[in-house]
């Protein structure tokens, strides 16, 4: 009898094994080779500088505006200044832009002058940009500055009276190397 006890409680015990649930395999991982993963640089783009100058006026911004304007038609190779090379793009009543290039055509900038009017008095803040165009080093022995100080120095404005450079190094980096002759 226990030996008929006993092969009921294991047929049960089997019974019960046989009737839960079999887990499901999992994913199974395939080995992988041991791979070195080498990372190609991208090639940095070319160095472009440029200069950031903030000029302060007490004078009107459209006749500020219309001075520069006329200071690059002086400064043309239109008007036969072959060795200055401002070439006016495009202005309106907030923006002047300017391209300049250098006399043996190596070196080209873009300039660009904002125009607001100055919150503090009467007057105008102007904020111009000249970036390079192409390679060039990051201080580009200071053509960026003296670009837009040539113009301003020429057409007579950075002698009015209330004129005010803000230009600093770290707006302009050869800000503090610039020898500018207009």
């Amino acid at each position: 009898m226990r030996t008929l006890l006993l092969l009921v409680v294991v047929a049960a015990l089997c019974g019960i094994l046989s009737a839960a649930p079999k887990p499901k395999p999992g994913p199974t991982l395939k080995p992988t080779k041991a791979t070195t993963t080498t990372t190609t640089r991208k090639p940095k783009p070319p160095v472009t500088s440029s200069c950031k100058a903030i000029w302060s006026f007490t004078t009107p911004c459209a006749e500020v505006n219309a001075t520069l304007i006329q200071q690059v038609k002086v400064f043309s190779p239109n008007a036969g200044c072959d060795v200055c090379s401002y070439l006016f793009v495009s202005a309106d009543n907030l923006t002047l832009t300017v391209d300049h290039s250098s006399s043996d055509g190596f070196e080209a900038e873009t300039i660009v002058f904002h125009f607001t009017t100055s919150a503090t008095a009467v007057g105008c803040q102007m904020f111009t940009q000249s970036q390079s165009i192409g390679p060039s080093t990051k201080t580009d022995d200071a053509v960026n500055y003296c670009n837009i100080y040539d113009l301003l120095t020429a057409s007579g404005l950075s002698s009015l009276p209330g004129f005010v450079d803000r230009t600093n190094k770290w707006t302009c980096p050869a800000f503090a190397l610039a020898p500018c002759n207009a």
